[in-house]
């Protein structure tokens, strides 16, 4: 569905919505991987929580890349049938990033 016939640059307003919807996940699993190379020996947090080393270039990218998720959606898919399922997909690299970095953490070290 077509929000309203919009049109952003000339482009079709889904076809827009996509594209900011891949540079989303583009910049949230960015940012995931810079946090996860500042802390090699740490465990990124699951939900909510900073890791014990975040530089701010990484929390901007992550801020911009929500930021971008929720306006790729709405351009998409306004309403709220598809919005939570398209947030959660585009996040899921970010989830699988963490999870395999916190993986290798708890491996290399036993007393965890």
């Amino acid at each position: 569905m077509n929000l309203l016939g919009m049109t952003v640059l000339g482009i079709d307003a889904t076809t827009f919505g996509v594209f900011v919807m891949v540079l989303a996940t583009a910049l949230l699993a960015g940012s995931t991987l810079w946090l996860t190379r500042a802390n090699p020996n740490d465990e990124l947090p699951s939900g909510w929580g900073r890791p014990p080393v975040s530089p701010i270039g990484a929390m901007v990218m992550r801020g911009a890349g929500a930021g971008l998720a929720i306006l790729g959606v709405v351009l998409v898919a306004p309403g709220i049938g598809w919005t939570v399922v398209l947030v959660l997909v585009m996040f899921l690299p970010l989830g699988i990033i963490n999870v395999r970095h916190n993986s290798k953490v708890r491996a290399s070290d036993p007393t965890r």
